[in-house]
């Protein structure tokens, strides 16, 4: 239920592959893997094509480490995995968001994000379905478009009647991102896109001023 997709290696569904119409290729996901991920991505040059993913979101009963079952996601993009393509999948039911961290290009197109429920134990300041953090600095924008998100949850920071971050669906912070022609239709949180650039105490002082790395735009998505 779990499995790593090595550089250069395109992985793509019965459906996907083959122009006649294929019963669904399926993936039941549990936390096999170290990050709780469905597909673990290894190196640069990876395409995920055409399945239908859904995360076993067990009971969680103990806080027992040796019994605990880790929270599932449908994969994770890290630093040297540039260049994933990620098209055409259906994501239900996960309770970690989908995370692109340290990545320079990528493309999010054409999926189906459905039935996501990150509670606050997953720890606030994040987001429900995609998180991205420290991407695209090197001048290439990340590309997130026509995909859906729907009847998601993030769980709403109950201490407080106000956060600088408001919970989002999709969170990026420090990283260049597009987000074209997206829709969102009944998801529960605090916002749809939360997008913080700051550096973390980093910024220049006074008035000093450098150029901005992180130029995301945001366009022609519904809410």
């Amino acid at each position: 239920s779990a499995f790593t997709v090595p550089a250069g290696m395109s992985l793509l569904s019965y459906d996907a592959a083959d122009q006649a119409d294929r019963f669904p290729s399926h993936i039941w996901v549990n936390d096999t893997l170290s990050n709780g991920e469905g597909i673990g991505i290894s190196g640069a040059n990876v395409t995920i094509k055409g399945f239908h993913m859904t995360g076993s979101r067990p009971a969680y009963l103990t806080t027992a480490a040796s019994l605990g079952m880790g929270r599932t996601t449908p994969l994770q993009i890290g630093a040297g995995d540039n260049n994933a393509v990620i098209e055409n999948n259906i994501f239900r039911n996960f309770d970690q968001p989908l995370r692109i961290t340290g990545v320079q290009t990528a493309r999010i197109a054409g999926n189906r994000f459905e039935g996501f429920y990150a509670d606050t134990a997953q720890g606030l300041n994040q987001a429900g379905v995609i998180y991205i953090t420290n991407s695209g600095d090197a001048g290439n924008a990340l590309l997130l478009e026509y995909n859906r998100f729907v009847n998601n949850t993030m769980q709403l920071d109950a201490s407080t009647t106000f956060t600088a971050w408001q919970e989002p669906v999709v969170g990026i912070r420090r990283s260049r991102v597009n987000l074209f022609h997206n829709r969102f239709e009944n998801n529960l949180a605090e916002s749809a896109i939360a997008i913080n650039q700051w550096n973390e105490g980093q910024e220049p002082s006074g008035s000093l001023h450098t150029a901005d790395p992180y130029d995301s735009n945001v366009a022609a998505n519904k809410a």
